[in-house]
């Protein structure tokens, strides 16, 4: 399970799904700098390497920040609405590639060619939780809030809703995870995307509990195109004009919860967190940085997995520490 990841690492057969990290900027450039990777990407050649740390590998740190809300009928509740992995090799189960070296235009610096070790950032997996109408009619934008049942309520422990409820698959039937995605060329062809979008799909699946996944490739791109039809029972669904440019079109592939237990069954029940606390700042429903996990000093009512959690919910902005009793 991904919940983990947050805070730690899920390692699948040949690849490791783990949060982005400060060390990874070096190499998110390396990556997005490669033409055959920003063919098909809406955001082009970063300018620079600051530049690539500042667009992306910044912001992917930041993701894991839940967004704060303070609108009447949210009341400052928590809740988190994108998600951002990165991807490393089990580099003992894949072969090193031929070369790691990274073409670069003409007269530009060249890269630093990208090791082939256990820990390197070689791509990313990411999703934005989205209504799935306006996936389907390709109206993404940025929506104000997420499906309530898993908002972080502002004062009091958050307590996993569970999915199998009626009233709570209804709302969250009607979500999305809209994944988008990239990875070295040196590591085309191995099948690891695949392996990384169904870890992060049980993730979404089975931990948020969201009815759906959903691919929007370009419609020239063709081994995106490929991998959303390699994807168990995902259907295509439409075909959008791109919200950056209306002179890019993709192709809209939409697979279901539903489907996707039918064909493969569903987790264990010890491993579902329904019914579970929650970490206050993180969703991660299992303690494991130390002890029990911690509970807020003052309102005696949030609870963390961790101390860092707790430290980073009560020195944000308008966060925790500025809402309980205590302060």
């Amino acid at each position: 399970m991904l919940s983990s990841v947050i805070v730690s690492v899920c390692l699948t057969i040949v690849v490791a799904i783990r949060a982005v990290e400060p060390a990874d900027g070096d190499w998110v450039y390396s990556v997005k700098g490669d033409p055959r990777v920003n063919k098909y990407q809406l955001y082009g050649q970063p300018a620079s390497k600051a530049d690539a740390n500042a667009s992306f590998a910044r912001g992917y740190i930041r993701d894991r920040i839940p967004i704060l809300r303070f609108a009447k009928n949210v009341g400052g509740a928590h809740e988190r609405l994108r998600y951002v992995f990165a991807i490393s090799p089990k580099s003992s189960a894949i072969p090193k590639p031929a070369s790691n070296d990274i073409p670069r235009a003409k007269g530009l610096p060249p890269f630093t060619p990208l090791p082939h070790e256990d820990t390197t950032y070689i791509g990313n997996i990411a999703f934005e939780v989205t209504p799935l109408t306006d996936v389907i009619r390709g109206e993404q934008k940025t929506i104000s809030s997420g499906p309530p049942c898993l908002r972080i309520p502002p004062d009091n422990m958050f307590i996993w809703p569970d999915l199998a409820d009626e009233k709570v698959r209804k709302e969250l039937d009607g979500w999305a995870a809209l994944m988008f995605y990239e990875i070295a060329p040196q590591y085309w062809g191995q099948g690891l995307m695949n392996e990384a979008i169904l870890a992060v799909s049980e993730f979404v699946f089975f931990e948020l509990g969201l009815g759906h996944v959903a691919i929007d490739p370009q419609t020239g791109n063709s081994s995106s195109i490929a991998l959303a039809r390699k994807f168990p029972d995902m259907e295509y669904m439409s075909t959008i004009q791109c919200r950056m440019s209306s002179a890019i079109h993709q192709h809209v592939f939409v697979a279901s919860r539903d489907n996707y237990i039918k064909r493969f069954g569903r987790p264990s029940i010890e491993t579902l967190p329904a019914g579970k606390r929650g970490c206050a700042w993180c969703y991660n429903p299992r303690a494991g940085v130390r002890g029990d996990g911690e509970l807020c000093a003052g309102c005696k009512k949030r609870w963390y997995c961790g101390i860092e959690c707790r430290a980073a919910d009560w020195e944000v902005d308008g966060g925790h520490g500025q809402r309980c009793k205590r302060s």
